[in-house]
């Protein structure tokens, strides 16, 4: 959105203003109103610190505006055949986490999410976020990169603790399922969490205050090609090294552009250039063949004085890559949390050294990569769209199929 590439507040507000009234038309969900009106004050985290009763009830507001809708508590058979308006789901699961979890709780909170999951698998439907064996895998791999506290320091949200705070870039925030339980688990690090789409935005921003960590958390309100060359200019403003970064980076939108926003991180720096965690989710269901040749294909390595070096951990599934950056990787097995005999990889690569300027050129992506990258981009162009959520249910086990033995031809699988 222009209101964050531009930084113009007025702008923002005038478009939840007007979706805002589109939900008090009956075309959002009920509730969706006052999520949407709260949406830029606790964008607003200063004011919120200076004035925390005004935070209290602005947040005391939307829990109220969301619980007393009309929606059932459980996302049942006869509700998900209902769910016919726009975020329909998506505020069952606020009012579901209004009700059942304690405010200020980012466990509480994050377990009555994966609930909310668990029945809409056994409903027959899909969690759209990383819940269950993804959500351990993202905070196992982020645990070993940015800087966290000792233990015998106590670290609150909003309050800065000694040492350098670390910083974490997610891409595709959903709800805010993920970058809660980053600020959750790495105490003392700030999350800069990116998403298109306003009224997710909105909702993100309600989910993440009840949990009680708005000050440990951005949402941005745009797409990632806007957004982060103008976080660039953001995070520079308050870094005191040469190259502002983030000390790790969660890519979880669909896999055939995690390359486009791999090549704008290196561009403009944003990712420490050795031991920043580059974790990538959907690389299997969503076919990220371009993003794992970069990051993750086996091989052998030439350094800048022309030595030839055999991939570390090439021999148990760790990778590295010849790009500007290189990076070692791993392939991990997770399930989504609303079916966990569904399969999917997760990637997670560490960078290194930078490579000289006189290194090999990258290699060519296959023909078959290409196809396979290509293929997935089609049908990410056919499941956003109306209708979406059953071409996903018709095409996309056998798709998963296709992707695997590409991948898996080429060297790219988990090891284990």
């Amino acid at each position: 959105m222009e209101s964050e590439q531009r930084d113009l507040l007025a702008v923002e507000l005038s478009l939840t203003a007007r979706l805002s009234e589109a939900a008090r038309q009956g075309e959002l969900f009920p509730g969706a109103a006052v999520v949407l009106d709260s949406s830029a004050g606790f964008r607003d985290t200063p004011s919120a610190e200076q004035d925390p009763a005004r935070s209290k009830s602005l947040l005391d507001s939307v829990i109220l505006a969301v619980t007393s809708s009309s929606v059932k508590r459980a996302p049942d058979q006869h509700l998900l055949r209902s769910m016919s308006l726009p975020y329909q789901r998506e505020m069952a699961l606020l009012r579901h986490v209004f009700a059942s979890a304690q405010p200020g709780s980012a466990a509480a909170t994050a377990e009555a999410i994966d609930d909310f999951g668990r029945e809409l698998g056994e409903a027959g439907s899909w969690a759209k976020f990383a819940g269950g064996s993804k959500a351990a895998a993202l905070l196992a791999a982020m645990s070993g990169g940015p800087p966290t506290v000792r233990s015998d320091e106590v670290a609150q949200p909003g309050k800065s603790v000694r040492g350098t705070r670390g910083s974490v870039l997610e891409i595709g925030t959903y709800i805010g399922n993920s970058a809660l339980r980053l600020a959750a688990t790495l105490p003392g690090v700030h999350v800069t969490t990116l998403e298109l789409d306003p009224v997710l935005v909105a909702i993100a921003r309600s989910l993440i205050a009840f949990a009680g960590l708005a000050a440990c958390v951005d949402v941005w309100t745009g797409h990632s090609k806007l957004l982060i060359p103008r976080l660039s200019k953001v995070v520079a403003s308050g870094h005191s090294s040469v190259r502002p970064c983030f000390n790790a980076v969660f890519m979880d939108r669909w896999g055939s552009q995690y390359d486009e926003d791999l090549a704008l991180i290196q561009q403009h720096g944003l990712l420490q250039e050795s031991g920043g965690v580059l974790v990538a989710d959907n690389v299997l269901s969503t076919a990220a063949a371009s993003f794992l040749w970069q990051v993750a294909r086996p091989g052998e390595l030439t350094s800048g004085q022309g030595e030839s070096h055999q991939a570390d951990g090439a021999k148990d599934g760790g990778h590295q890559n010849l790009n500007s950056v290189q990076f070692v990787s791993q392939m991990m097995v997770v399930q989504e949390v609303a079916d966990t005999s569904e399969e999917d990889w997760m990637s997670v690569s560490v960078s290194l050294t930078r490579r000289g300027t006189n290194c090999t050129a990258d290699v060519e992506l296959p023909s078959e990569l290409a196809e396979l990258q290509a293929a997935s981009e089609r049908l990410r162009e056919r499941v956003v769209t109306t209708g979406g959520r059953e071409v996903a249910r018709s095409e996309m086990p056998a798709f998963l199929i296709r992707t695997k033995a590409v991948l898996t031809q080429f060297g790219i699988f988990p090891s284990g």
